[in-house]
């Protein structure tokens, strides 16, 4: 672990200030790979996520989330990551 990795968690917790039990349900897991490349402009979809054709009509039973929706940024890329508190909200509403 780098020093910057011990920057980012709790130095009052011992012995690694980025690890902790959970203890208080609820659980979500989520599983994150990263990437080299992200997109700002995808699929168009309603706030649960559901894929609108090029008339605004929901495509029956489609789904999507993460870089391959239409960034809540609209075509703004704001940097590295940007893309991952959307990412995870729009899996979970969709889900």
């Amino acid at each position: 672990m780098t020093a910057y990795s011990r920057r980012l968690g709790d130095p009052t917790h011992k012995p690694n200030p980025n690890l902790a039990p959970l203890l208080k349900p609820h659980f979500y897991a989520v599983r994150i790979h990263a990437g080299l490349a992200c997109t700002s402009l995808g699929l168009e979809a309603d706030a649960d996520g559901r894929v609108l054709d090029v008339s605004g009509m929901l495509i029956p039973v489609l789904y999507t989330a993460g870089i391959d929706m239409n960034s809540p940024f609209k075509g703004a890329y704001l940097g590295a990551d940007a893309n991952l508190g959307p990412s995870i909200t729009f899996g979970y509403r969709a889900a």
